[in-house]
């Protein structure tokens, strides 16, 4: 049946190749790391991004919109860090150092997020959010290069996708472990 499908299409089976896909993107640790880091990376965002509204309006007492608001420090955070990590990259073409702190950053944001409790202000969580944002910032940008230049010249496409198809991936992930 499908290949009365693709015949009426006018696509020739016979002049498909039968070679195995490329390999050589998958055996790069590089892009493996990567990968796995942009995976945490959008875990870490789309939680903060779903949490935090949430928290800002049933516990502080925040509107909607203020609640939204609220949000600048951990996406100003994101932008200015992403930016800055871009150009010392683009500078010194080291990125190691980066990845490590964005790495602790993130990981540190975290960890000071989940000890906000009914007391904690408005201005503790906003510097909590900045200290997440510049770790995620860090990581987005960097891990992007890493990936793209992991590769060969003709697999920059198929890897910017798959780097962006994880961290999707990892906010969708974040969405189904939460509550139900």
């Amino acid at each position: 049946m499908l290949y009365n499908f693709f015949t009426y299409l006018g696509v020739d089976a016979t002049r498909c190749s039968n070679r195995p896909p490329r390999k050589e993107r998958n055996r790069s640790r590089n892009f493996t790391a990567a990968t796995m880091l942009t995976f945490l990376t959008g875990f870490a965002m789309f939680g903060a991004v779903t949490f935090l509204p949430q928290f800002q309006q049933n516990v502080q007492g925040a509107s909607a919109t203020s609640s939204g608001l609220q949000l600048l420090p951990l996406m100003g955070g994101m932008l200015a860090t992403s930016l800055l990590g871009g150009q010392l990259v683009t500078r010194t073409g080291r990125y190691r150092g980066l990845l490590l702190a964005g790495s602790v950053l993130m990981t540190a944001g975290l960890a000071l997020l989940a000890t906000i409790s009914v007391t904690t202000g408005q201005l503790t969580t906003s510097m909590y959010m900045i200290v997440l944002g510049v770790g995620m910032g860090l990581l987005m940008q960097t891990t992007m290069l890493v990936v793209q230049n992991s590769v060969a010249q003709r697999d920059v496409g198929v890897a910017s996708g798959a780097t962006t198809l994880f961290r999707t991936i990892g906010g969708s992930r974040h969405r189904r472990a939460g509550p139900r």
